[in-house]
């Protein structure tokens, strides 16, 4: 109040209340927090010094001019921390704090340059940079990761300078690389086994491209689902891009790799029990819903299975179990382009010798022929044993029956035609309406603009 008191005008008068306030509020705070602990310090050297002043006895015999040059370098270094008080985490030049702390050296010159130099940093310095998050990121195609770690960071500005904001790349190790190419391997060779059994196209699916962008932290369960989420996206992708096949089968809330996944395993469980003959060729040939409920009778399929094996082994012939067994090695044997009507180890041997290894097609018969090795063993000592050979053993194993493929049931496509035709309906329904509506609006407009 003083100034208006002393008769200066209201801008001269505000300016000045202005000039105390931010001199009392916040310079002398600032000084007082940098120097005060100086202040303190200089007068415990003083003390064990025993110098005149700043509470000492005076009984030293340090020279006049090495005090003064000592309190010069006190005050220097004092003005250097009120600096770094003001600019805080701010910098606009590296050595600017310190040049203020120099210039405030000079007599007449005082605190007011370090003030300048650290109000200089605040106002327009920048901020160290800051990571603001950090994990991997790049994409998912062919069942291989290309990804590339990165970092994103701030550099916060001062009061009149924009913040910066940015993004680091550095490669990932080669331990994670491998561990990311790995899964992509296995979701995308699983899901080309699913399509090959429902009888879909593959070719798709070497097309299709995942984007990766996720963040890492300190929590590694959070993490784990993170990546796990970005798999099961492109487990998600793959399925997509085979078609409007799976959608009949997709169930509520199902995800559609799931449910690529749901059928594919259903269709192996169905030729694999069909194999079986029987009462097992006719629970192939069930409904889709009425399998899903015999399963979840026994407890899914590898229990189902499990018991299925067991009645075999307890309850089929030993005629039925080599025929089995033989039917299975035959159509290995025409897989590898083998025709010979092979009956005894001799003679299976002599076919693996003969093997031209030295072509592509050798190379992939040999190997198709090693995999059925330990099983036609002991069908060859029956053959021998009962004087067959391997095609009449064949016709030993249990009829089966023709299938249809798991996306043919009928029963399903019904229900979903039916079910799109009630959504269609709907739409229609409500699309009237709203046609009804709106037509009845603009005739209501129309009749009060008439009236007015």
């Amino acid at each position: 109040m003083r100034a208006f008191e002393s008769g200066k005008d209201f801008a001269e008068a505000f300016r000045d209340v202005l000039k105390n306030t931010f001199n009392t509020l916040v310079l002398k705070p600032i000084i007082e927090f940098a120097i005060k602990p100086i202040e303190e310090e200089l007068k415990k050297i003083l003390d064990e010094l025993n110098l005149p002043g700043k509470g000492g006895t005076g009984k030293g015999s340090i020279p006049e001019p090495i005090k003064a040059v000592l309190g010069t370098a006190i005050r220097g270094y004092a003005n250097y921390e009120l600096a770094n008080a003001i600019s805080g985490e701010f910098v606009l030049a590296k050595e600017l704090n310190a040049v203020g702390a120099a210039l405030s050296m000079i007599p007449g010159v005082g605190p007011i340059a370090a003030i300048v130099a650290g109000l200089l940093n605040r106002a327009f310095g920048m901020a160290p940079k800051k990571i603001t998050a950090s994990g991997i990121e790049g994409s998912i195609g062919g069942g291989e990761v290309n990804a590339r770690q990165f970092a994103d960071w701030k550099k916060k500005g001062g009061w009149f300078r924009k913040s910066k904001y940015g993004t680091d790349y550095s490669p990932i190790s080669d331990e994670m690389s491998e561990s990311l190419d790995v899964s992509a391997r296995l979701i995308y060779n699983q899901s080309q086994l699913f399509a090959q059994v429902l009888g879909l196209s593959q070719s798709s699916l070497s097309n299709v491209m995942t984007q990766v962008r996720v963040t890492l932290t300190e929590d590694s369960a959070a993490n784990e689902k993170a990546i796990q989420e970005v798999f099961m996206r492109y487990r998600d992708d793959l399925a997509t891009s085979l078609g409007d096949a799976l959608k009949p089968f997709q169930k509520a809330a199902e995800a559609i790799g799931d449910t690529l996944e749901r059928l594919g395993r259903l269709s192996i469980f169905q030729q694999a029990i069909n194999q079986l003959g029987g009462v097992f060729s006719r629970v192939a040939q069930l409904s889709l819903n009425a399998k899903e409920e015999l399963l979840a009778f026994a407890g899914g399929i590898d229990a189902f299975l499990q018991r299925t094996g067991a009645f075999v082994e307890s309850y089929y012939s030993q005629e039925e179990q080599f025929g089995l067994q033989a039917r299975e090695i035959r159509a290995a044997l025409n897989a590898a382009g083998v025709t010979a009507n092979v009956g005894t180890k001799e003679e299976f041997r002599r076919l693996v010798e003969s093997t031209d290894v030295s072509t592509k097609e050798g190379r992939e018969r040999l190997v198709a022929l090693l995999e059925i090795a330990e099983i036609f063993a002991p069908v060859a000592d029956y053959l021998v044993e009962q004087g067959k050979t391997l095609d009449e053993l064949v016709l030993a194993a249990p009829q089966v029956a023709v299938l249809k493929s798991i996306l043919e049931d009928q029963e399903t496509l019904d229900a979903w035609q039916k079910g799109q035709g009630q959504r269609e309906q709907e739409w229609q329904d409500w699309y009237r309406d709203w046609e009804h509506r709106r037509i009845h609006r603009r005739i209501r407009l129309l009749i009060l603009l008439q009236t007015h």
